[in-house]
């Protein structure tokens, strides 16, 4: 899963964020993902990819429903430039 976002609210904003990323990432790795990196793109620094992988679809789909992943959602959401660009992919055999 690739989920693109935009942070507004400066640097200060952009702290925020990072640090509401990282918690969402320690949970996530709790919940079943394999693999989550956040990357910073190098041009803008309120871009941001969060790179997901999941052992299964059913996982990730449970994992979406938890409090944990509510909570990130209501207290980012302030934050966001644009909604979340989530973009789901398969490994391909």
């Amino acid at each position: 899963m690739v989920t693109h976002v935009d942070i507004i609210g400066g640097p200060q904003g952009v702290a925020e964020a990072i640090k509401l990323m990282h918690e969402f990432a320690a949970d996530s790795l709790k919940d079943g993902a394999t693999r989550f990196e956040i990357l910073q793109q190098d041009s803008r620094f309120n871009h941001f990819v969060m790179l997901e992988i999941w052992r299964s679809r059913e996982a990730y789909d449970a994992h979406n429903g938890l409090e944990h992943s509510r909570k990130f959602r209501e207290k980012i959401g302030p934050l966001l430039g644009s909604p979340f660009d989530v973009r789901l992919h398969s490994l391909l055999p």
